[in-house]
């Protein structure tokens, strides 16, 4: 029901909406471990667009409350790697999809550098907390609809809260730094626009690239 409403925006539906989501968010995730969140598998990407603003609060609280089994959800070995699920993976792209609107993007990012400083086994991985952000963020390929003053705000609350994050990704998104990129998940329900294509003229992206360089 929640999620036909998200996709039709049913009249009548947004009190409704909005209160059951958060109870229906709530009663699965708030405080829950890393089972729970492991056994949400694909479905957390979805999960997450129905209430993004319960979504987040409940992830930061896991991540805070109960570091050690968060980091249960990321591979322990290049084997893992190969022949297990890689259960940080939807965690992330739920993460990336709510990144793409502007009004979760500062708080999207905030828990990408909060599940990157989790004392996790650091192997070469494409799906990463840190290869996500500069996913989203790179100026030449941007994956958010966020404004040019949120997206330094966030670089600014990393650097916060999260200074070797924030180090890393800044890094990687100077010029010529990352070459390539896959791109991110994108939302099915939370945008009005349907288009994953983000126009940005090369004033804007010079702007960006300087306030990383400085």
């Amino acid at each position: 029901f929640m999620r036909n409403c998200l996709k039709e925006n049913l009249p009548g539906t947004d009190g409704l909406i909005e209160t059951e989501s958060r109870k229906f968010i709530r009663n699965i995730l708030d405080n829950s471990d890393y089972i729970i969140w492991m056994s949400l598998d694909s479905d957390l990407p979805i999960i997450a667009e129905i209430n993004p603003s319960e979504f987040l609060s409940c992830l930061e609280k896991s991540i805070v409350n109960d570091p050690g089994s968060m980091e249960k959800l990321f591979p322990k070995s290049s084997a893992d790697l190969l022949f297990s699920n890689n259960y940080i993976c939807p965690v992330l792209w739920a993460l990336e999809g709510l990144a793409w609107s502007d009004k979760y993007f500062v708080k999207s990012i905030r828990m990408l550098g909060l599940l990157a400083s989790l004392n996790y086994e650091k192997m070469n991985s494409s799906n990463t907390p840190i290869n996500s952000i500069v996913s989203i963020m790179l100026p030449w390929h941007l994956q958010t609809f966020a404004s040019k003053e949120k997206q330094k705000n966030a670089i600014k609350a990393l650097q916060k809260e999260c200074l070797d994050v924030a180090w890393k990704v800044v890094v990687k998104l100077l010029p010529h730094a990352t070459r390539m990129t896959g791109g991110t998940h994108h939302p099915q329900y939370i945008l009005p626009q349907k288009s994953d294509t983000v126009n940005i003229s090369d004033y804007e992206k010079t702007e960006l690239y300087t306030y990383y360089s400085d």
